[in-house]
């Protein structure tokens, strides 16, 4: 989806690429990968999207329609 919508103009981040319990900092805890499936399955498909103060109604409406045109809803 990240990719789309970048064609399509809409800056769209993977925000945590990592879940928290396999970052260096919490290696300690002794975590390894499978130990939160959910938090690991997030954080492949949960994405950022554009919000500012300054965003206008345009702009979250060319958002909401390209998002809506990925899952193939009508726009």
């Amino acid at each position: 989806m990240v990719e789309y919508l970048h064609s399509k103009g809409v800056i769209a981040l993977v925000h945590y690429p990592k879940p928290i319990h396999m970052h260096e900092a919490y290696q300690y805890l002794g975590y390894r990968a499978g130990a939160f499936p959910v938090a690991e399955r997030l954080c492949n498909e949960v994405i950022s999207l554009p919000l500012f103060p300054e965003i206008t109604d345009e702009q979250i409406a060319f958002v909401a329609d390209n998002v809506r045109t990925f899952f193939g809803a009508r726009a």
